[in-house]
């Protein structure tokens, strides 16, 4: 798509268009001394550590290195290959991210868009999706690279909605090299409204993850494989509902039965990601709405549930609102607009408590690492009930056969 089709209908509403260039401006300005006055804090310090002991020769899922102790890395061959980045600066990879998701609302320029609709697209992807707090604080400040996997899986939406199947596949592949969780959603940008299950992106997304894990076992050996490993061990943290499990049945006889639910969750998780596209297939949810709740649902049943992890669902979600012309997608993503306050909320309050604590949520505000996902689960059932309706509608579509197709 050419730049001047991108920028197609700004000058319909010149004082509307102004308007959002100048909001835009300001927005970029703010974000860019945010980005390098926090410098490298949070994840970002563990990466720089990463990175240096990657660039010194070790082996970048090592556990020890010269005898000495390394931090787990938890990520994907394209994490690694971003220690090359310290040849600039320390930040560049933050700056880089950051850029990338001041740029994001010129994706939502790629949608199917009426003229006149394309500059306010633009300010409601720029207030909804760059300045969320959730997605905000996570880029700007802490520098986390689920930052990156929210701008492929906008990528991915915005392909998809030009039926570039395949490609949206590669952009969930891209991601899934960096963090390995977005594999799970390539089958959920599978299904369609008129009952096809269109296997493209499932089978692009896996090739290129496939590729290029077969390059780093061939650089690096088996080892690339070891952040699934500690995946698996790795204890519930923050927005899952096994961390809540896991504090309150402490001392109590069903405690064993939560620590096989910890132990085995990887088998829930793919479950979980192997049902909700089904589901959405038979019912012709189409991939919007599938998407939308098959990530959340997946995040949920994550035992490691960290806020970050849910930019990605947050770019699924706004794209929606802002983008879309499937009248049962926006009618479940205005339903489930209270999710979305909350998580911007949870990552704003985990700020917070780190600069008038000096640490996030420990000592007395532990308590919402502990009861956060009960609000979140209940926040999501809830606000899928005043979806229901819309998930019912099928507008015809039960009367096409159900089958698969490249």
């Amino acid at each position: 798509m050419s730049f001047s089709r991108v920028l197609e209908g700004w000058d319909s509403d010149f004082p509307t268009a102004r308007c959002a260039l100048l909001i835009y401006v300001a927005t970029c300005l703010f974000a860019i001394f945010v980005t390098l006055r926090s410098g490298a804090i949070h994840d970002y310090e563990a990466y720089l550590q990463q990175w240096q002991n990657i660039l010194s020769g070790a082996d970048p899922w090592a556990q020890t290195y010269l005898g000495n102790a390394l931090p787990p890395n938890a990520y994907g061959p394209i994490h690694v290959f971003m220690a090359g980045s310290l040849a600039i600066d320390e930040l560049t990879a933050k700056i880089v991210m950051a850029g990338l998701t001041l740029l994001a609302p010129f994706l939502f320029l790629a949608a199917p868009l009426p003229k006149g609709d394309r500059p306010r697209a633009f300010v409601l992807a720029l207030l909804l999706y760059t300045c969320a707090p959730i997605v905000s604080i996570t880029v700007f400040c802490f520098g986390i690279n689920d930052g990156f996997v929210g701008i492929l899986i906008l990528c991915a939406c915005a392909l998809q909605s030009r039926e570039r199947l395949g490609w949206a596949g590669v952009a969930i592949g891209i991601a899934a090299l960096l963090k390995f969780y977005p594999l799970l959603f390539a089958p959920l940008f599978a299904v369609s409204r008129s009952g096809v299950a269109r296997v493209r992106p499932i089978l692009t997304a896996g090739l290129t993850f496939a590729v290029g894990m077969a390059l780093a076992w061939f650089y690096w050996g088996p080892s690339a494989f070891n952040p699934l490993l500690y995946g698996e061990a790795r204890s519930p943290k923050h927005l899952s509902l096994l961390r809540f499990l896991d504090s309150v049945t402490e001392n109590l006889s069903i405690e064993r039965y939560v620590d096989f639910l910890i132990d085995t969750n990887a088998l829930f998780v793919v479950a979980v990601a192997s049902l909700v596209p089904l589901w959405g297939w038979l019912t012709r949810q189409g991939w919007e709405v599938t998407c939308l709740v098959g990530i959340l649902a997946v995040f949920l049943t994550y035992k490691v549930g960290h806020p970050q992890f849910y930019v990605s669902w947050i770019a699924v979600h706004v794209w929606i609102l802002v983008a879309s012309n499937d009248e049962r997608a926006l009618a479940v993503a205005r339903a489930l607009i209270p999710v979305a306050v909350f998580l911007s909320l949870y990552q704003l309050l985990y700020l917070l408590s780190k600069l008038l604590t000096g640490a996030y949520f420990e000592g007395d505000l532990v308590w919402f690492r502990v009861f956060g996902s009960v609000v979140l689960g209940a926040l999501f059932l809830w606000s899928l009930s005043r979806g229901w309706r819309a998930l019912g509608r099928t507008n015809g579509t039960n009367e096409a056969p159900i089958r698969i197709r490249l």
